[in-house]
Parts: structure tokens; C-alpha cells; sequence
């Protein structure tokens, strides 16, 4: 009997989850993986050493099992890594790293940043791989001329593992190299950049699935974008659903059935794992991020808050949770964070339980957003660390008035690329996946839905006043 291993390449730890043949959790694991900052401030990741975690998982399972092994891979994105002819890396740069901000605004003096939104579906910004580019092409002079292939780190993880150039589209997409409306390789923004097509992997079905070098038992999918992995894991892959993983960030997913660009809405487009399926995206650098750092602040350590003794009305105070500046809908890196709305009746536990609420203004920001594009949402599904939270739950069911279901599996994102693992073997579909997601509970809007209404209206009013000056 066959397994199917989900393997999510996160920014600091690589995890594996492992289902048997009747598509139940087997078993989890979790690797660490090191990230550096550098004296002048850069991030510093090493492909190899991520590649050489997973090939030892992969060697300890074949290992263990004796059946076929379908693996599927989920990795975070946008995150370039430049290959020789070899197909070893030459440089590389993660997602987070946001070196090439002064290279974002000479993109826009040779593209405008409608031009690239509607070509792209992504807004220019120093996430993505044209920026990048530039200032490879800046401060390592000569090293293009070393260069094969400019890809993904999934995609050198997955080269390298069988021996195949190939891509997914969610991969492709998420590049700001690719024509989303045109489904191929921009050939304009190609130009501008001075690279060719040749360099870069094409792109497949995310369920494809190859051969392991290593073992003929092995196949592996190509799988796709942490993001839309974890909207797969969580059941959510038609119009109408929306998927939000609240961790160190907070990203909200939603299927759509074909692009809707409206570059003031501020959403990144690109496609589903689902073929012929697109997703709206709206992203917070600082979710988790913003919580940890509070608690840090007020000396408030996880364990001994009892969030069972924390009142249920809503805490009065508006947290604006932009620590790290914002995405969606403003992609405003200079904004801050704040607080509002502090009394001398204020205690610690209103202050932990605002950061919350802050979160979950913005979600419901970013609902009405997608409301406004005629997506009407019927289904939540939330995941990820903030979820472990109750508290959490309901006050986002409440802010939004809407039920928000949570999920069983905690690594989702790694559930979404063993299930991509197990529709590669034939053994499920698309069609059939909300059947195997199992939800834990459902949240409903409490009794202060109107009281939050209120708040919710004076978040947006004080958040477009710090806009202003920013």
C-alpha cells in the first residue's frame, strides 16, 4: 500500500507529514533550517542545506517502507536562487529579504506599476524576482554570465531530486516573470530584464508527478506555493471559500475562477494548485509577529495567560497590527504599528487581547475588499498558530460575521502537499477533498458582533489618518 508525504520548505524549518494509504496522519516531523543575517543586513539562506534535509528524509522513508512513496512539495515564495550549468546555485535570495528596494523604484522608471499589476497580477516590490534580478545584476557584476537557470527554491529542490526542469504555475506565477492572463513567460518584462526564457523552468500541473534519482519507488509532485498548498490542505478550492493561515504572518486565500485585477484593491494574483483555478491573495507581515512581540514587551509569557479569564466584551483599544510596514491592501513599507484607545483602567490582558482584535480588523479589510470584486464568501477556514487560540477564533468570527471553522491538522501546508502527493497517484481528486479535510470545531459571531462593527469603523478611520503621514 502506497504513502503520501506532504514536505513544506518554511523559512526556518523544513516539515514533513506523512498519511497512509487510507489518507490518515501517520506521522509528523520537523527540521530546523538556518537562516543568517549579515552585517549589512541581508538574509542569508543556504538551497543546499535545504535540499540535503529532504533528501535524508526522503532516504530515511524508503528506509522504513517498502511500498511506493508519492511525495508532494510546498515551499514559501517568492525565492530566487540562480543555477550554473551545473544546476548548482551561483546566489540566492529569500523571500523576506528586502534588499532591492531602491531597484523597485528604477522597475517602475521602465514599467509602470498598473503595467506590471495587469500583466502580472503582483504590484512592484522588492519581494519578487525583477527587482531581484537588478540588483544581482548591480552589486554582483559578472555573475550572469555564469548563470543557466534563474528559479524558485522549490524548483532547484525538485531539479535536483529528478533530474526534471520543470515548475508548477503557482510557482511561475508568483515570480512577476509570468503573463497571468496570457498563461505564459512575459516576453515584454523578460526583456526589460535582459534575461531569456530559456532560462527558466517550464511550468506544469502541480500534481505531476516524476521519478526520485534515487529510487524508482519515489514520485514525486511538483506541488506549489506554501499559500495555496495550505488553501488545498484546508479544503478550500472553489469561489466563494477563503482560506486564512494566521502564523508569524496572515494570509488570506481566495479561489477565484478566473483573474480579477483591480491594482487599488492591493491583492496578488496567481494560480491554484487547482487547474484552471486562480486565487486573490492579502497578506500581513505581522500577525503572529506582531503578538509575540507584544507579549515580549509586556513580559506576559504564553503559558500563564488564561485566556478563559479574559473578559468577552471587546478590550476598547485599536491595535494597528503593521510592525513591519503592510501588504494588502496599501503596500505601505514605512507605516508602523500603534496602539489606541489606552485608559488607566487598561490592563495587560486587554492590551494581549487587542492585537487580536487589530488582526482581525484588517481580515475583515481585506474581506469587504474582495466582497467589492463580486466574491461573495460563504466559507472560512482559518489555520495556523493563532488558531490554537480560541480567543482568537472569536473574535474573528465576530469582526467578520461569519462562522470560521478551524482544522484538526496543524501543518497544513504540508497536509495540502501530501493530499497534492495523493491526487498525483490517482488515488483521490480535486473534486474530493473537502471529503478527507476534517474540520475540529466551528466559531460563530458572538453577542458584541455590533459592538465590533463600531470598533471595526473606527480602525478604518484612524488607519487611513496614520496612512496619511506615511
Amino acid at each position: 500500500m502506497s504513502i503520501f508525504v506532504g514536505i513544506d520548505i518554511g523559512t526556518s524549518s523544513i516539515k514533513i507529514l506523512v498519511l497512509n494509504s487510507n489518507l490518515e496522519v501517520e506521522s509528523t516531523r520537523s527540521s530546523q533550517v538556518d537562516i543568517e543575517v549579515s552585517s549589512n543586513g541581508l538574509i542569508v539562506f543556504k538551497p543546499e542545506a535545504v535540499l540535503s534535509v529532504i533528501r535524508s528524509e526522503i532516504d530515511r522513508l524508503i528506509s522504513i517502507y517498502s511500498s511506493e512513496i508519492y511525495i508532494g512539495l510546498s515551499c514559501h515564495s517568492p525565492s530566487l536562487v540562480l543555477l550554473d550549468n551545473s544546476g548548482n546555485p551561483l546566489e540566492s535570495i529569500i523571500w523576506l529579504d528586502d534588499r532591492a528596494k531602491v531597484e523597485v523604484g528604477e522597475l517602475k522608471e521602465l514599467i509602470s506599476e498598473e503595467e506590471m499589476y495587469l500583466r502580472t497580477g503582483l504590484r512592484s516590490s522588492p519581494l519578487f524576482f525583477p527587482p531581484k534580478i537588478m540588483w544581482i545584476r548591480k552589486h554582483r557584476p559578472g555573475l550572469f554570465e555564469k548563470v543557466r537557470w534563474i528559479v524558485q527554491l522549490k524548483d532547484y529542490v525538485f531539479y535536483k531530486l529528478t533530474g526534471q526542469p520543470y515548475t508548477d504555475y503557482s510557482t511561475a506565477s508568483e515570480t512577476q516573470l509570468y503573463n497571468l492572463l496570457r498563461e505564459h513567460y512575459d516576453e515584454y518584462i523578460l526583456s526589460i530584464l535582459d534575461i531569456s526564457e530559456d532560462m527558466l523552468f517550464n511550468p506544469r500541473y502541480s500534481h505531476e508527478h516524476f521519478e526520485y534519482v534515487g529510487s524508482s519507488r519515489v514520485k514525486i509532485a511538483l506541488g506549489g506555493v506554501d499559500s495555496v498548498m495550505a488553501a488545498l490542505g484546508s479544503g478550500v478550492i472553489s469561489e466563494g471559500e477563503a482560506s486564512i493561515v494566521a502564523g508569524s504572518s496572515a494570509c488570506w486565500d481566495f479561489p477565484v475562477n478566473k483573474p480579477i485585477l483591480d491594482l487599488n484593491k492591493g491583492f496578488e494574483e496567481y494560480f491554484h494548485v487547482v487547474p484552471n483555478k486562480y486565487v486573490a491573495e492579502g497578506c500581513l507581515p505581522t500577525a503572529g509577529l506582531a503578538s509575540d512581540k507584544v507579549r515580549e514587551l509586556m513580559d506576559l509569557v504564553l503559558e500563564d495567560v488564561n485566556e478563559s479569564r479574559i473578559r468577552e466584551n471587546p478590550s476598547g483599544i485599536i491595535f494597528m497590527p503593521f510592525l513591519h510596514g503592510t501588504r494588502t491592501p496599501d503596500w505601505n513599507s514605512r507605516v508602523k504599528g500603534l496602539l489606541y484607545g489606552l485608559t488607566i483602567s487598561t490592563s495587560r490582558e486587554d492590551i494581549y487581547k487587542s492585537v487580536f482584535e487589530g488582526i482581525a480588523y484588517w481580515s475583515r479589510e481585506i474581506v469587504e475588499l474582495i466582497r467589492e470584486l463580486g466574491i461573495q464568501i460563504r466559507d472560512v477556514v482559518a489555520s495556523g498558530g493563532l488558531t490554537r487560540s480560541k480567543l482568537f477564533n472569536k473574535i474573528l468570527a465576530s469582526v467578520l460575521k461569519l462562522s470560521v471553522k478551524t482544522l484538526e491538522i496543524s501543518d497544513v501546508s504540508a497536509y495540502g502537499a501530501a493530499l497534492i502527493a495523493a491526487i498525483s497517484s490517482g488515488i483521490l481528486h480535486f473534486n474530493n477533498v473537502k471529503e478527507v479535510v476534517r474540520i475540529s470545531e466551528i466559531y460563530d459571531p458572538g453577542k458584541y458582533v455590533e459592538l465590533y462593527e463600531k470598533l471595526y469603523h473606527e480602525y478604518r478611520v484612524l488607519k487611513n489618518f496614520i496612512m496619511s503621514f506615511n
